[in-house]
């Protein structure tokens, strides 16, 4: 795994369902296992997908969501929590 040498992550975003949560990605998987891979760096949100590129917003609510739930499930504190690491 290469998330323990990583030094800022980019989470790809193309679509949205009508309850916020990206189509194609399991964000809550994958920042479950960055989590427990000790990875505390910056994230990056990059919408890829076709209309408004503001829809990153939901990005961003979907980032913040699942690295908590992430955060509970692990017993860690987060820095991502602070704005200052969610880009």
């Amino acid at each position: 795994m290469l998330a323990p040498y990583a030094i800022h992550v980019h989470a790809k975003a193309q679509a949205f369902g009508a309850q916020g949560e990206e189509r194609g990605i399991d964000y809550a998987a994958s920042l479950t296992r960055l989590q427990r891979a000790g990875y505390s760096g910056p994230l990056v949100i990059e919408y890829e997908g076709d209309g408004d590129p503001c829809r990153a917003c939901c990005g961003r609510g979907l980032m913040r969501r699942y690295w908590s739930v992430a955060d509970s499930a692990g017993g860690e504190t987060s820095e991502l929590r602070g704005s200052n690491n969610l880009v």
